[in-house]
């Protein structure tokens, strides 16, 4: 009986390094929904107070880190990912950059906009506005609840940390409302803390029967 490593194989430091890039990105969703919801009001963005800036700071590494992390999770993922696999992973990706989009022009746009137009929260959205803010929305959730489904279904990471991806992405739908965020959030630090506990992309071997080639996985 030998053993050779198949699918991927990670070092230590690259699963660590994984896990705590998950666990920055929760802590970034989570600062900014929670500043939103008890410190800023409802008027725009102006980023002349503090806690406009934090929460601006925290939206944008939140979402750039959400667009590593998924990049991560596809690398390790994406032997196990047929053409169907592949189209969730770049809808999710496309949705995440468009809500990414949408962080940076609220950083850096509205405060501008807000001093120079302040009557621009009354001011009828357009259509082609109400275009992109439909094509945001569904981009995000449906490729990150089929991102969920998908590693559900393979096994990559444990199932329940699957199941609140897929939450994450229903309610990722109203990502921009707060605190809807929240779910994708707690999926994404629970697979954080899992990366850091595990060694299952480092340690996954296969035995092959010197008698009969057959093989099996083995997790040590």
């Amino acid at each position: 009986m030998k053993l050779v490593k198949t699918r991927i194989s990670l070092s230590n430091k690259a699963v660590i390094r994984i896990g705590f890039l998950y666990l920055f990105t929760s802590l970034c969703i989570l600062c900014s929904n929670m500043i939103d919801i008890w410190i800023l009001d409802d008027d725009l963005l102006t980023n002349d107070s503090f806690p406009d800036i934090l929460y601006t700071t925290f939206n944008l590494m939140g979402f750039f880190g959400l667009i590593l992390g998924l990049f991560a999770l596809f690398i390790i993922h994406h032997k196990d990912l047929g053409k169907l696999g592949y189209a969730c992973y770049i809808l999710a990706a496309l949705g995440t950059m468009l809500y990414a989009g949408d962080a940076w022009f609220e950083a850096f746009v509205i405060p501008f906009l807000s001093d120079e137009m302040p009557g621009l929260k009354d001011i009828d959205p357009g259509i082609s506005l109400m275009v992109g803010i439909v094509i945001t929305f569904l981009t995000f959730s449906i490729g990150w609840i089929t991102v969920g489904v998908s590693a559900f279904r393979v096994g990559l990471i444990p199932k329940w940390i699957s199941s609140l991806i897929i939450i994450g992405g229903i309610f990722g739908f109203r990502a921009l409302t707060p605190p809807y965020f929240v779910p994708l959030a707690i999926a994404v630090g629970a697979m954080g803390v899992w990366f850091l506990r595990s060694k299952s992309f480092t340690n996954n071997l296969a035995e092959i029967s010197n008698d009969t080639g057959e093989v099996s996985m083995v997790d040590i």
